[in-house]
């Protein structure tokens, strides 16, 4: 070993070091890192391959497992809000661009993508803030939309926050109760309202906004808020206004924090159904329902729906379900995927949920 010089023993167990050669590194890169951050590219650019193709869910399903080995990458949670924004998940999309700007508050290109999302939606007060503060990170592009708006506004009109009924023009007293259920449009749902008095209380069922609902009912009129399952705050604010007849109504909603009501409205019709407290197992969509669906872009596994509302998941029996106004609920292995609420979407269930962080969680599954 000509050339080596033996520079000393260390006390720890006769480790020694040559000249030349570098003490080794207890910071040298963990090979299980290494492997992490390269699946996470790879999951990366099948996103954007698959958005390119316009397979958008199947985006979405790769985003999510790139953000399940980084949690904190902030362009991630960008990606995939944008892949919501395409196939107009916009409550998803909103989640997932919040998120993307509370990891990284200087994130231009999640700030420009947000303002796109409140474009779509019609509001333009948060779309020109969100592009102003794209434009003041350093974003060209951010000020050329704010100057064509400022030219030519093309963000869909949205609708003033109506003011409240003048005292010289009481609303006339509408004599049907909000009470019962009401089929909503606009992938809504199911609102199942209960009226004592003044005060309305109720669910969602089904549908984005999925939880909550309440509020105060003044002659015609009802306003009130509401609140996505499993979130800890109040999501946004409806108004709806009774039709003469009360068996119908028109819906306007606004994030929490818009002061304007967005351009997309919606439109509720009672329903003669009364609803009740268990549903036969899956008689609503039994046909539809009943079979084995698999999971789309991951490797997730398999569900199989009975005629009897159990189901078999990966193999295993998972446990009872039932059919919704818009899916299935499920019990057993599935409660946990956001209360075991399954949305039925264009021949796929879809499970939607929030997790700790705030971001959305999502799974879909197709026969």
């Amino acid at each position: 070993m000509a050339g080596l010089v033996l520079l000393g023993t260390l006390p720890a167990r006769g480790q020694f070091f040559l000249a030349g050669v570098p003490e080794p590194s207890s910071t040298q890169p963990d090979p299980a890192k290494i492997d992490q951050k390269q699946e996470t590219k790879q999951w990366l650019a099948r996103g954007a391959e698959l958005r390119k193709e316009n397979r958008l869910k199947e985006a979405v399903a790769a985003y999510t497992r790139a953000i399940e080995l980084t949690p904190n990458s902030s362009a991630t949670y960008d990606d995939r809000g944008s892949a919501f924004r395409q196939l107009k998940d916009f409550p998803a999309a909103r989640s997932d661009y919040d998120q993307a700007l509370r990891l990284n508050p200087k994130n231009g290109v999640a700030y420009y993508n947000r303002a796109l999302l409140f474009r779509d939606m019609g509001d333009q007060k948060a779309c020109e803030a969100d592009l102003r503060v794209a434009a003041a990170i350093g974003m060209p592009r951010a000020q050329a939309l704010l100057s064509t708006l400022a030219g030519n506004s093309k963000v869909p009109a949205v609708v003033a926050t109506p003011p409240p009924p003048s005292s010289a023009n009481p609303p006339t007293a509408v004599a049907a109760s909000w009470t019962g259920p009401w089929k909503v449009t606009n992938d809504w749902g199911t609102f199942n309202l209960v009226q004592q008095g003044g005060k309305i209380t109720g669910k969602i069922i089904g549908g984005w906004a999925h939880g909550a609902i309440s509020g105060v009912a003044s002659g015609e009129e009802f306003r009130g808020q509401f609140q996505r399952e499993g979130r800890t705050h109040i999501d946004g604010h409806v108004l709806l206004r009774m039709a003469p007849d009360g068996n119908s109504f028109t819906g306007q909603w606004k994030w929490a924090e818009s002061p304007v009501y967005a351009a997309s409205g919606f439109t509720g019709t009672r329903s003669s159904a009364a609803p009740t407290a268990a549903p036969d197992p899956l008689s609503d969509h039994a046909a539809i329902l009943v079979g084995t669906w698999h999971s789309v872009a991951s490797t997730v596994g398999t569900i199989e729906i009975k005629p009897d509302g159990t189901y078999v998941f990966n193999g295993n029996p998972g446990g009872k379900c039932h059919a919704t106004a818009a899916g299935v609920d499920f019990e057993g292995s599935l409660a946990a995927w956001g209360s075991g609420h399954a949305t039925l979407k264009n021949g796929s269930l879809e499970f939607y949920w929030t997790n700790p962080n705030g971001g959305i969680n999502w799974f879909a599954f197709a026969k």
